[in-house]
């Protein structure tokens, strides 16, 4: 789930490092964007993939909240990376300061220290860095063929999807989302659990979450060339949210799953890729 695949740290970020335009070679594991916001909204890119909407929904007491993308490798590829953060005001924030870093994970709290640039965005604005990465795998979205056709052509995918999900039917969903735990399995190992796991989680998807109305105001980005495709709507969110049944003890839904974001074409059909 996209919700399992990132994960917020409160932080007291340190002095920086001087800015550079291209970062040392940061192993794919290792490389932790943290966008820390206060006041702001906005959305990181990297090679022109969005891989996170950010907002600042302050907690009572006030203060910054962040989001630390260890996730960053999973859109990237091998060497150069071009990642671009912009960033602005909230509705109704008279100002807003969003500050981008980058940090190479040790497991060290040290590491917090030590950023390989840090930059702040003072009310709207851009920060755009070219991250080189190393021993990234060898992505799926990265050696399928480039898809030649109408892109929109994976709303179809997406409407097939979002049937399956609304009959209950776990087979169709599995089948559909499989290719992303092939994908992702033998990089993140017990993070994305085993095969049986995952079945199961196909499952409580399929037949334990609320299914909100599909969007109709879907557009399409490719990337790599043809090979990776973004479905969106108009806020920027993933076409597919599902509402956990089981409640918590404030009456709100257990989890939430977003799905139907990110595809690839292959030639027995769309699958998703991420979420």
């Amino acid at each position: 789930m996209k919700s399992q695949l990132k994960y917020a740290i409160l932080l007291a970020l340190s002095v920086a490092l001087p800015a550079a335009g291209q970062t040392p070679t940061v192993d794919a594991k290792q490389a932790v964007l943290i966008i820390q916001h206060d006041g702001s909204e906005g959305q990181v890119r990297i090679n022109g993939i969005p891989i996170l909407n950010f907002s600042s929904r302050l907690v009572k007491e006030g203060g910054p909240l962040s989001d630390s993308l260890g996730t960053l490798s999973l859109y990237a590829k091998d060497g150069s990376n071009a990642v671009v953060v912009e960033a602005r005001p909230e509705k109704g924030q008279a100002k807003a300061t969003t500050v981008v870093s980058l940090v190479v994970a040790t497991g060290s709290p040290s590491d917090l220290d030590k950023p390989l640039f840090k930059e702040t965005i003072a009310g709207s604005g851009k920060v755009e860095k070219t991250i080189v990465l190393k021993n990234v795998p060898k992505w799926a979205f990265l050696q399928v063929p480039p898809f030649t056709g109408n892109k929109d052509d994976v709303l179809t995918a997406v409407h097939a999807l979002y049937k399956a999900l609304a009959d209950h039917d776990t087979k169709t969903v599995e089948a559909t989302l499989k290719p992303m735990y092939t994908d992702l399995a033998s990089f993140m190992g017990e993070a994305v659990g085993t095969p049986a796991d995952f079945t199961a989680e196909m499952k409580d998807m399929a037949t334990g979450s609320k299914l909100a109305p599909l969007p109709s105001d879907l557009k399409v980005e490719s990337a790599y060339d043809g090979r990776l495709f973004i479905v969106t709507d108009a806020a920027g969110q993933a076409p597919i949210q599902l509402a956990s049944k089981k409640l918590n003890s404030q009456g709100h839904p257990e989890s939430t799953t977003e799905t139907g974001e990110y595809w690839i074409h292959r030639s027995d059909g769309w699958f998703v890729i991420r979420q």
